[in-house]
């Protein structure tokens, strides 16, 4: 609950006084967004889910209210408005009668969706299984062929928000996830390559502490986003994972522990 308690929140007063002007506002327009401004509604959404979040957090020292009486159920609804996977089932968790809510799958390909509070399980028919808190905005989830023509699982989920450290204002943290079972000579070489250059990573920002066993850990400062990365490879059996966690510094520190606990969790079946 680390990440959750330093969390950049708003007070629960202006928590009523946005959601007064924005819930409607996504009534009003929420099948009709462009795909940049549909981003920066979940966005929003999620700054006041995170905001209560964190209020029953100090209330009450639990992580997921056993009684939703500041309306997280209705903002998670609004999520599944617009179309983010996994909200209507935090919805339902909250207040079983909630209406609108679309089907609780919330994934595509292999990969299925689940949900007991307070956390997220995510299983891919290809043997690995990941689990993250409710919090967490999921903006990506399906399997997909990319340009190296290797069929992948890509996971795409946004963390708390959390207060920028050298300007104004926070922002959410990013942690992608991409597994497959590539085959053929050096197929899981060139995976991980291909993956690597994706996130402009190289082996100068290789360190030498692995976060889990078996595994090669790279850490950098992208100056051209001005954020930190930091990225975790691994096999297990015929799986094969590209952990990056991305954020602006002040936000990155925040909500590590989160992706920590994400890549400490993985679990993979059929695995030596």
């Amino acid at each position: 609950m680390t990440p959750l308690r330093s969390a950049r929140s708003l007070s629960l007063e202006e928590v009523r006084d946005r959601r007064r002007e924005f819930l409607p506002w996504v009534d009003s327009n929420a099948t009709r967004l462009s795909d940049d401004d549909l981003e920066v509604a979940r966005e929003r959404l999620y700054l006041l889910i995170g905001s209560v979040a964190r209020a029953y957090l100090t209330e009450s020292n639990q992580s997921f209210p056993t009684r939703d009486t500041l309306g997280l159920a209705e903002l998670f609804d609004y999520g599944s408005r617009l179309r983010l996977q996994g909200s209507g089932l935090v919805a339902r968790a909250l207040a079983p009668a909630t209406k609108g809510s679309p089907s609780p799958i919330g994934a595509s390909g292999k990969l299925t969706l689940s949900f007991a509070a307070p956390a997220f399980t995510l299983r891919s028919e290809r043997g690995w299984t990941a689990r993250f808190p409710y919090y967490f905005m999921i903006s990506h989830a399906e399997t997909t062929t990319p340009k190296n023509d290797v069929e992948t699982d890509v996971v795409m989920l946004s963390t708390l928000f959390g207060r920028h450290r050298d300007r104004p204002g926070g922002s959410q943290a990013t942690i992608l996830l991409v597994a497959a079972s590539p085959t053929g000579p050096d197929a899981v070489e060139r995976f991980v390559r291909f993956w690597l250059g994706e996130t402009r990573i190289t082996e100068k920002d290789a360190v030498a502490d692995a976060l889990v066993a078996d595994s090669r850990h790279y850490r950098q400062y992208d100056t051209v986003d001005m954020m930190d990365k930091e990225i975790v490879t691994l096999q297990r059996g015929q799986v094969v994972m590209i952990v990056e966690y991305i954020g602006v510094p002040g936000t990155f520190e925040a909500n590590r522990q989160d992706f920590l606990d994400v890549v400490r969790g993985l679990h993979f079946t059929g695995s030596k």
